[in-house]
Protein backbone atom coordinates (compact mmCIF):
# COMPACT_ATOMS: atom_id res chain seq x y z
CA UNK A 1 0.00 0.00 0.00
CA UNK A 2 1.06 3.48 -0.62
CA UNK A 3 0.07 4.35 2.70
CA UNK A 4 2.20 2.86 5.54
CA UNK A 5 -0.88 3.19 8.27
CA UNK A 6 -3.30 1.36 6.29
CA UNK A 7 -4.10 -1.58 7.45
CA UNK A 8 -6.59 -4.12 6.03
CA UNK A 9 -8.49 -7.11 7.37
CA UNK A 10 -10.46 -9.35 5.23
CA UNK A 11 -12.82 -11.90 7.00
CA UNK A 12 -15.31 -14.49 5.58
CA UNK A 13 -18.20 -16.22 6.68
CA UNK A 14 -19.97 -19.68 5.63
CA UNK A 15 -23.16 -17.26 5.31
CA UNK A 16 -24.60 -14.33 6.34
CA UNK A 17 -26.28 -16.07 9.85
CA UNK A 18 -22.70 -16.62 10.63
CA UNK A 19 -21.71 -13.22 10.07
CA UNK A 20 -24.54 -11.79 11.80
CA UNK A 21 -23.50 -14.39 15.03
CA UNK A 22 -19.73 -12.91 14.69
CA UNK A 23 -20.74 -9.39 14.72
CA UNK A 24 -23.20 -10.17 18.09
CA UNK A 25 -20.52 -11.95 19.45
CA UNK A 26 -19.19 -10.33 23.03
CA UNK A 27 -15.46 -10.80 21.31
CA UNK A 28 -16.39 -8.50 18.54
CA UNK A 29 -18.20 -6.45 20.66
CA UNK A 30 -14.47 -6.21 22.68
CA UNK A 31 -12.65 -5.96 19.49
CA UNK A 32 -14.41 -2.64 18.94
CA UNK A 33 -13.72 -1.46 21.73
CA UNK A 34 -10.32 -2.13 21.52
CA UNK A 35 -9.83 -0.83 18.45
CA UNK A 36 -11.91 2.16 18.83
CA UNK A 37 -9.15 4.30 20.55
CA UNK A 38 -6.56 3.41 18.10
CA UNK A 39 -8.07 4.75 15.12
CA UNK A 40 -8.18 7.81 13.43
CA UNK A 41 -11.05 7.93 11.25
CA UNK A 42 -14.18 5.96 10.83
CA UNK A 43 -12.87 2.80 8.60
CA UNK A 44 -14.24 1.83 5.07
CA UNK A 45 -15.32 -1.44 4.53
CA UNK A 46 -16.69 -3.42 1.62
CA UNK A 47 -19.44 -6.35 2.40
CA UNK A 48 -20.14 -8.63 -0.76
CA UNK A 49 -21.92 -11.66 -0.27
CA UNK A 50 -20.21 -14.28 -2.74
CA UNK A 51 -22.06 -17.70 -2.19
CA UNK A 52 -19.43 -20.36 -2.98
CA UNK A 53 -18.90 -24.21 -2.07
CA UNK A 54 -15.70 -24.36 -1.38
CA UNK A 55 -12.34 -23.52 -2.40
CA UNK A 56 -11.09 -23.40 -6.91
CA UNK A 57 -7.54 -23.76 -8.30
CA UNK A 58 -6.21 -21.13 -9.20
CA UNK A 59 -5.76 -20.53 -13.08
CA UNK A 60 -2.30 -18.79 -12.82
CA UNK A 61 -0.24 -20.57 -10.82
CA UNK A 62 0.46 -24.89 -10.65
CA UNK A 63 3.16 -26.78 -9.81
CA UNK A 64 6.76 -27.09 -12.29
CA UNK A 65 6.43 -30.49 -14.24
Amino acid sequence: LEEPNTYVLLEGFADAEAGKAHVESDHFKAGLEAMSGAIAATPSIINVDAPVDGWGEMAELSPKE
